[in-house]
């Protein structure tokens, strides 16, 4: 792309174009040339000028019949042109091209320093339109390049930029997100949301927050919505990053619900006192196969005895650290498998019986079994077992702690 400004001189004398081109040469541009109306128009098409030199009187289309079609074209239509003529004293001329939008009239022999003051002041003043929009282009490239929704709002909350993902986010074009009053899109975006944003950003300039996004169709998602204080074509915005948290938010309840079981597992007392019957029926379970997967981990390391998970088929989700040195795998190899992969057949059918048993009865189970470890030696475990229930209220995963006990 060129970026060194151009101007277009239009006149069908052609030392006409010699003399000018040599009185503007330090301004560092470049001159282009039409001898006609008809090929000024054409050229204004190809090119993207800064100001035209109009001669008035030209052969078949003249320089005001030019300067019409000009401004007639969307694309030219603020296109600066600057008359010039030979003919001194025409009032009636001055005032056609004025009313035609011309930003200036000279008269021939046109003064050089005049000239150059007069082409230079819109030469600097293109200069800077490009530059805005170098600037407009690189700010657009930064907000596409963004992953997550990224949008930019005025300090009355009203939207005034926003990338692809904000909008495949929220559910609408960009040209209906601009505009927009950021409680809209924000169900929970009253006082409350406003009041702590401002009151982070009155010792800080940036901010963050949880809350829940509404979509175009009405549907409603956890959003994390966070943001900083940024000056943008000259005035303060806040330019705010914000995602769909709603698995997050998912998960981190579906984790809690796991640490309260468990924690209600090796306490008989809460069991008596709160026998878990299940969450109520008729909750939704999207995602937690996925959770008890990726989640339970989490919840086997954090216990000091060894753990393990079981789905409700007795094969092994995961285990911690602690229960895979004592059978010497991993968590890994043991996922799918069933207690035969860890005990002799007659015991593992009894913990098989035991799982079947808890399943049906829904109640929490306590007994001690020997094992056989890999060294060879008898150890006495006493084994807690536990229910984790889907948010369906069905039984989803057997939780067992095993403690070392004396012969």
């Amino acid at each position: 792309m060129n970026t060194t400004p151009e101007i277009l001189i239009v006149d069908d004398q052609k030392f006409t174009h010699v003399l000018l081109t040599k009185a503007l040469r330090e301004l560092q541009l470049e001159t282009v040339s039409a001898v006609s109306g008809q090929q000024a128009l054409d050229l204004v098409e190809q090119h993207d000028f800064c100001v035209v030199l109009m001669d008035l009187r030209m052969p078949g289309m003249d320089g005001l019949e030019t300067a019409r079609k000009i401004r007639k074209n969307k694309r030219t239509a603020d296109l600066p042109i600057i008359f010039i003529t030979a003919a001194t004293g025409d009032g009636d001329l001055a005032m056609q091209a004025y009313r035609l939008g011309a930003v200036d009239f000279l008269y021939k022999p046109v003064s050089a320093p005049v000239l150059k003051s007069k082409v230079n002041t819109f030469v600097e003043l293109y200069r800077r339109r490009r530059e805005l929009q170098q600037r407009n282009e690189q700010y657009r490239d930064i907000l596409e390049s963004v992953a997550e929704g990224l949008i930019t709002v005025d300090m009355d909350w009203r939207i005034v930029e926003a990338n692809d993902s904000a909008c495949a986010l929220f559910g609408y074009g960009h040209s209906e997100l601009k505009g927009k009053y950021v409680p809209e899109i924000m169900s929970d975006a009253g006082p409350s949301l406003e009041q702590s944003i401002n009151e982070q950003l009155e010792n800080n300039i940036s901010f963050q927050v949880e809350t829940q996004g509404k979509h175009r169709n009405g549907s409603l998602f956890w959003a994390d919505f966070r943001g900083t204080i940024l000056m943008h074509r000259g005035a303060p915005h806040i330019l705010a990053v914000t995602q769909d948290i709603t698995a997050k938010k998912e998960n981190e309840r579906e984790l809690q619900a796991l640490r309260a079981q468990v924690s209600q597992s090796q306490n008989p007392a809460a069991q008596a006192a709160c026998p878990n019957d299940g969450p109520p029926p008729n909750e939704d379970t999207t995602g937690f196969p996925t959770a008890l997967s990726t989640i339970g981990k989490g919840i086997m390391d954090a216990l000091d005895d060894p753990a393990c998970m079981k789905d409700t088929f007795g094969n092994f989700i995961c285990c911690n650290q602690r229960f895979a040195t004592l059978f010497n795998t991993t968590s890994q190899a043991l996922a799918g498998k069933g207690s035969m992969s860890l005990h002799p057949q007659e015991m593992a059918a009894f913990i098989q019986r035991q799982d079947m048993k808890i399943l049906n009865d829904h109640q929490p189970q306590q007994f001690t079994l020997p094992a056989y470890m890999p060294d060879g030696n008898r150890c006495n475990f006493r084994h807690s077992r536990t229910l984790i229930f889907a948010p369906s209220g069905k039984p989803a995963a057997i939780i067992c702690l095993l403690q070392e006990t004396e012969p």
